[in-house]
Formats: structure tokens, C-alpha cells, sequence
């Protein structure tokens, strides 16, 4: 029984400053086993990962499996190259001339990367070659009028053209290139078209429809203007 007692009322070990655990080591080999180690802060831990170069330079933390935060990368937008073709009708009238030429246009080209202007729309377009074969008269009387010779009333046009879209369903093409009657070249032209686009919200394919301005600078002749309608459609 008086041991119970001295056992209920011993004093509680009050608590060592940690130098003195190595002072009770060397008295006390049983001291050893109970005393906590003492870490040195300039040690690396093996199994803790390496820190990377820029979380020790910078301070950064790095995440993983989070993309949350990470630029929202699509095709078409210009990081990876997309095929684009498109397929125009129309009609032309040339200013000297009341009678017009039908066209078939063809545009095969790449989108470029997409532009913002100043209130943060993005515009849309694509670079490429775009034939065209006219066939009726506009054609024929403007090389006539021009310098008094008409080669016919079949022309194939050869142009380096950009196609795009942007806001509010704005449509758009400028271009340039030679003009040619069978394999005789007879003029270099630009020209330009505006219109609307119609297109379904996820998907490639596009209606367009609009106007078409265009300057003929006829070899030996003067230039002539040529006004016309297109529709058609392409795929993006």
C-alpha cells in the first residue's frame, strides 16, 4: 500500500531544455532512447522530391492535373493548321458593259492565327490560291473597249486571296492576280468581297453571301470596274 501512494503523488518530470539530452546520454544509456533526435535544417530529407528550378529560384508552386488555369488551345485558332475550302458563285457586270459573265470561285488555303482588334472581337481568315472561271461578256467587252482586241468570252483568273469572318457575321475577301484567255495573259486585277456569314455555332461548315468589287488593269488598256453578286460556302 505505501507504494501505491508514492506512485499517485510522484512529482511530474518537468520538461529539458534540448541540450541536455546529451549531457543524460552520456550518464544514462537509457536516455538515449527516449531523448528526440535533433534535426539539422540544412539536411535533405531522401525521400522528399527534389524542388525544381523554378520553385527554388522563384518560389513558385507548381500544380498537377490542374488545367483549369492553363489557355484554352482549339483548332482553327491558329496554334495547329486547318484546311479551308471554299466554293462561290456569281455573277460580274463590268461598268462598260450591260451584259454580265457568270463565275465559279474555288479557295483552297490555311487559317491564320486569329486577330483581336481594340474591343476584343476576334477576326477570323485564311490564306490561299483561289481560280476562278468567268464566262459571258463582261470579261470580253472590257478587253474590247480597252484596247480594241476581245480574245473571247471564256477567262480563268489566278488569285492569292485572304477569306475570313468576323463579328456580327461580317464576311470578308481582298485578293489580286492575272487574268488569262486560254494561256494569253490580258490583264492583273484586284478585287474584294464583303457579305455576311452563316454558319452553325459548332460547326465547319460556313454560308456566305455578298458584293464583289473589282479593278481590271487591262494590259495596253486602261482599268476598267467590275461589280457583281456571290453566295456560296465554306468549310473550316
Amino acid at each position: 500500500m505505501p507504494r501505491e501512494e508514492s506512485s499517485a503523488h510522484a512529482p511530474s518530470e518537468e520538461p529539458r531544455p534540448p541540450g541536455e539530452h546529451a549531457v543524460l546520454a552520456e550518464h544514462d544509456p537509457e536516455a538515449t532512447m527516449t531523448a528526440p533526435a535533433e534535426t539539422n535544417p540544412n539536411e535533405t530529407n531522401p525521400n522528399e522530391p527534389a524542388p525544381t528550378p523554378d520553385s527554388r529560384d522563384t518560389g513558385a508552386t507548381t500544380t498537377s492535373g490542374d488545367d483549369s488555369l492553363a489557355p484554352q488551345l482549339t483548332s482553327g485558332d491558329g496554334v495547329d493548321r486547318r484546311f479551308v475550302f471554299a466554293a462561290l458563285a456569281g455573277i460580274n457586270w463590268a461598268a462598260v458593259s450591260t451584259i454580265p459573265s457568270g463565275e465559279i470561285t474555288l479557295f483552297f488555303g490555311s487559317t491564320l492565327r486569329p486577330r483581336v482588334d481594340r474591343r476584343g472581337r476576334r477576326w477570323r481568315a485564311a490564306l490561299g490560291y483561289e481560280p476562278t472561271v468567268s464566262v459571258g461578256a463582261a470579261d470580253y467587252n472590257a478587253a474590247f473597249l480597252s484596247f480594241g482586241a476581245g480574245y473571247g468570252r471564256t477567262y480563268h483568273r489566278h488569285h492569292v486571296s485572304i477569306l475570313g469572318y468576323g463579328p456580327r457575321r461580317l464576311h470578308y475577301a481582298v485578293g489580286g492576280g492575272p487574268l488569262f484567255w486560254s494561256s494569253t495573259l490580258t490583264a492583273f486585277e484586284a478585287e474584294g468581297r464583303l457579305g455576311a456569314v452563316f454558319h452553325a455555332r459548332q460547326g465547319r461548315i460556313h454560308g456566305l453571301i455578298g458584293v464583289r468589287a473589282r479593278l481590271v488593269m487591262i494590259l495596253g488598256g486602261y482599268p476598267i470596274p467590275h461589280l457583281g453578286l456571290t453566295a456560296g460556302v465554306a468549310v473550316w
